[in-house]
């Protein structure tokens, strides 16, 4: 099986998109992700949840999902899509589902992208990247990074309104999502982001701007430089391999917990179930992001069916 992914099409478990020569990859990164959640799922079953009906019901939709895959195989354009899947669309926990939702994600954000950047070959492309102190607490963590993150995103809206100033407002189109990790430190809460920029943002200041906001000592952040203007696409003008690789980091982790232990991944799930972890502003807000785990498939081709069946390590 393959170890290492192609953030074009497989950093997120294989792209809508994708010719033959790549699906033997697209089905070893699909069945990887399904047996991480598995072993999730042995761990989760002895585990005492005899008064815990929400967690037996995830324990059911997750024993089910992704079992068996349908596949389209458009030989005439050399395409192959997935048609057809059961999913227990429990992301958070379920590493084929965060795979499935965070290539869509990546999609549908790369997409927009390009339009803007043909629109005005002059914006900058950078990774934003904001921390808080860890804690022993994730619920109290999470709410004041959100609560710290509402304020700084308030602070933008009234900036471009003229009714005062951050370097946030250079950014005229941003997404971001929000990740948690316990490296045995503590609760780390952070987020990840992409940005489209009038002008560079002075890391500096922006730092500055959040530790007056968060008011614990969390100054650190980084802003890293992807692309400016004609850099970000390529010869065929679509976006470029480092920038698609930029939408993967900010979608892969808040899509899922799996990088956490599995009791750290229940109790992230238990904690922050519900909670918006990925968001958006200015000319990246509207964007659609189609439900369920199946790709986009191409009326009036001809393709061959193709069925794979899990087979407890990979699919046949």
């Amino acid at each position: 099986m393959a170890e290492r992914e192609n953030p074009r099409s497989a950093v997120l478990g294989g792209c809508t998109d994708q010719g033959s020569q790549k699906f033997d990859d697209r089905i070893s990164n699909l069945g990887n992700r399904r047996k991480d959640t598995r072993k999730f799922l042995h761990w989760l079953q002895h585990q005492d949840v005899s008064n815990r009906p929400d967690i037996k019901l995830v324990q059911s939709k997750i024993a089910g999902c992704a079992n068996w895959l349908v596949f389209n195989n458009y030989y005439t354009v050399d395409q192959i899509r997935l048609a057809a899947a059961h999913s227990c669309d429990k992301h958070l926990l379920c590493s084929f589902c965060a795979a499935r939702r965070g290539s869509k994600y990546v999609q549908r954000y790369t997409e927009r992208l390009a339009v803007l950047l043909k629109q005005k070959s002059t914006l900058k492309a950078v990774m934003l990247t904001l921390t808080t102190v860890n804690g022993d607490d994730l619920e109290e963590r999470f709410h004041h990074f959100m609560g710290s993150l509402k304020k700084l995103l308030m602070k933008r809206r009234d900036a471009v309104r003229g009714k005062s100033a951050t370097e946030l407002e250079k950014a005229v189109a941003g997404v971001y999502s929000v990740e948690v990790t316990n490296k045995g430190k503590g609760w780390h809460v952070h987020l990840h982001a992409v940005l489209l920029l009038d002008d560079w943002i002075d890391r500096v200041e922006l730092s500055k701007e959040w530790q007056a906001i968060t008011r614990d000592g969390s100054k650190i952040l980084d802003v890293r430089q992807l692309a400016k203007g004609a850099d970000a696409l390529d010869k065929h003008g679509e976006v470029s391999p480092k920038l698609v690789e930029a939408f993967a980091e900010v979608f892969k982790y808040a899509l899922k917990f799996s990088d956490l232990d599995h009791s750290d991944r229940l109790h992230a799930w238990e904690t922050m179930r519900g909670k918006r972890l990925v968001g958006s502003w200015g000319d990246f807000r509207g964007v659609k992001v189609p439900d369920g785990v199946t790709d986009d498939l191409l009326p009036d081709l001809p393709y061959i069916r193709m069925l794979y069946r899990f087979s407890g390590k990979a699919y046949d």
